[in-house]
């Protein structure tokens, strides 16, 4: 594999000694932890920045930075959803996304679910007061800062 990347380094490496060679690869993740904290502890700044201006990014000529969200699809809240019980009122939509908390043979408690993938259909089919609730409800998971270089255009 290493010599695919650099075959001078491949040879090198081989020459070195069991010590040699366990310093360099403890050297190497020593110096990555500090970077991984260095990182860390500028994301944090980013982050807290971000998050006093009230926005999604910072602006830069040189960087693109955005907060993106861990959850690619929606997850919700359901004790944010339970105004929705009020707005459904035909029975079979919320049969199609909602099942309520029930037992089975009084051993097992099952909590009530919602079905995220039918949910956003039947909420746009009660308007705009369900796709409020549903908003309100939806967590769209931990924040991440990601920073790159912006693309510059080819000059030709």
């Amino acid at each position: 594999m290493l010599e695919k990347i650099e075959p001078n380094l491949a040879l090198e490496y081989e020459t070195f000694d069991d010590h040699l060679l366990l310093a360099i690869r403890i050297s190497a993740e020593e110096q990555e932890k500090l970077h991984r904290e260095r990182r860390d502890r500028a994301d944090f700044e980013i982050q807290r920045r971000i998050d006093a201006r009230g926005a999604t990014g910072l602006p830069d000529e040189e960087f693109v930075c955005e907060v993106r969200y861990r959850n690619p699809s929606p997850v919700y809240d359901p004790d944010r959803l339970k105004p929705l019980l009020e707005i459904i009122t035909v029975e079979a939509d919320l049969e199609k996304c909602y099942t309520a908390a029930h037992d089975e043979h009084e051993v097992i408690h099952y909590p009530e679910v919602w079905q995220a993938a039918p949910l956003k259909k039947v909420a746009m089919l009660y308007g705009d007061r369900a796709m409020a609730v549903l908003e309100l409800a939806r967590n769209p998971g931990r924040p991440y800062v990601v920073v790159e270089r912006r693309k510059v255009p080819d000059a030709h």
